[in-house]
Parts: C-alpha cells; sequence; structure tokens
C-alpha cells in the first residue's frame, strides 16, 4: 500500500470514528428532547443537536478536501494574493490582518495551499479566545524562506506544539492543521508553531531553497 492509500485509509477510520460518536451524541439529545416536555430545555437540547449537525458536516467536509491532496499537480503561486483570498473566504471577518509580503513572492506548492492560510486564521478564530490581530511576514534563514504567521491570542503550550498537528486533536474536527502540514509536505515545505505561551501563536512555513522566488505580479 502507498503512502498516500495509507494516509487516506488511516483518515478514512479516524474520520468514520469521529462521525459516529457525533451520532451517538446527537441520539442521545434527541431522546433527551423526546422525554422533555419543557420547551426550555427542549431548546437546549435542539440547540446542541444542532451543534453537532455543524460538527458532522465538517468532518465531511473535511475528507472531501483531503481526497483532493496532490491530485492536481504544484504550481507557482503567489503568496500575498493566497494571503487575502484565504482571509476573504472566512465568515468571520474580526482579525485585522497586518501583511508584510513582498508583492512578487511565489511559492511552488500543492494548489490546496490557499487552504492552509484559511485554517491558520480559522486556528486563531476558535482557539485564540481573545485575538483580535493576526501577521504575515517573511524573512530568510540561510538559503530558505520563512513565512511567518502571528496572532495576539493565547498561544500554544510548549507541550502541544506538535501534538496540534496530529488528527483529531482539538476541538471541531481536530484535522486542520494535520491537513494544512500534509499539503505542505506535498513538495517538501515545513509548518512548525514555536510562539510563546501566553504571548500568541506563531506558525512557521519553511520554503526550502527552489521552492520560491519573486517574480513580478501583474493584476488583469
Amino acid at each position: 500500500m502507498g503512502e498516500g492509500s495509507r494516509k487516506l485509509q488511516l483518515l478514512g477510520s479516524l474520520v468514520r470514528h469521529d462521525v459516529l460518536n457525533r451520532v451517538n451524541a446527537l441520539l442521545g439529545y434527541l431522546v433527551q428532547v423526546e422525554h422533555h416536555t419543557d420547551e426550555e430545555e427542549a431548546r437546549e437540547f435542539i440547540g446542541k443537536a444542532k451543534q453537532i449537525v455543524t460538527a458532522i458536516q465538517k468532518d465531511l467536509e473535511f475528507t472531501r478536501t483531503y481526497k483532493d491532496l496532490g491530485i492536481l499537480s504544484p504550481t507557482w503561486q503567489n503568496v500575498g494574493v493566497l494571503i487575502h483570498q484565504g482571509r476573504s473566504a472566512l465568515t468571520d471577518q474580526r482579525l485585522f490582518l497586518e501583511v508584510d509580503i513582498p508583492r512578487d513572492l511565489e511559492v511552488f506548492a500543492d494548489p490546496l495551499f490557499e487552504r492552509v492560510i484559511t485554517i491558520l486564521y480559522e486556528n486563531t478564530l476558535r482557539h485564540g479566545v481573545c485575538a483580535n490581530r493576526a501577521s504575515f511576514f517573511v524573512r530568510n534563514h540561510e538559503r530558505d524562506l520563512v513565512l511567518t504567521y502571528t496572532d495576539n491570542g493565547v498561544g500554544v503550550l510548549g507541550d502541544r506544539k506538535e501534538e496540534i498537528f496530529d488528527p483529531g486533536v482539538g476541538e471541531n474536527t481536530g484535522f486542520g492543521l494535520f491537513l494544512a502540514r500534509e499539503i505542505l509536505s506535498i513538495t517538501d515545505i515545513t509548518i512548525q508553531e514555536n510562539g510563546v505561551p501566553d504571548a500568541g501563536a506563531r506558525f512557521e512555513i519553511t520554503a526550502p531553497d527552489g521552492l520560491f522566488r519573486y517574480k513580478p505580479y501583474s493584476v488583469h
């Protein structure tokens, strides 16, 4: 079995397990509604049931995204454009975003690279608690390019900095950062979290020499 097939099989098992757990919880809330005549309590159980349905929907949307991983060939993509496109895809626009990226910077990555950007925003909105600002900037480290994303949220505890990239970890689906790492790994780009706890999250995306370039970008 190839590595891609093995990963798909693993993800399929994890998502099925997750969905079955959610369905069992959903059935439990529906039983509670059936046996409670108090309107206020019934509304509360229905609200929780709706949250579970939304979570199941996200699980299924994730599998749809993951199945496309590696299907299309990697391409050169303008980083600044993707940063703004990824943000515009969010329904929650409360983050104030600062971007210090050369307009002509491109990376060679899987076509799902934009999804990585959106995942970072979503991670801040879901786990940053008080976060209301985020930023993207780049620097060079030896011959590599480091694209850094930061926010002003609660940050990530030291013992969880690698764990957050494991599938099924965290609230909601728990697959977002795992998917981000998988997308980037298609062209040997890496991602790590090295922020200071209680001082905000800091994700560094490192593109090795040969996987980034500076090419004038024109708007048509």
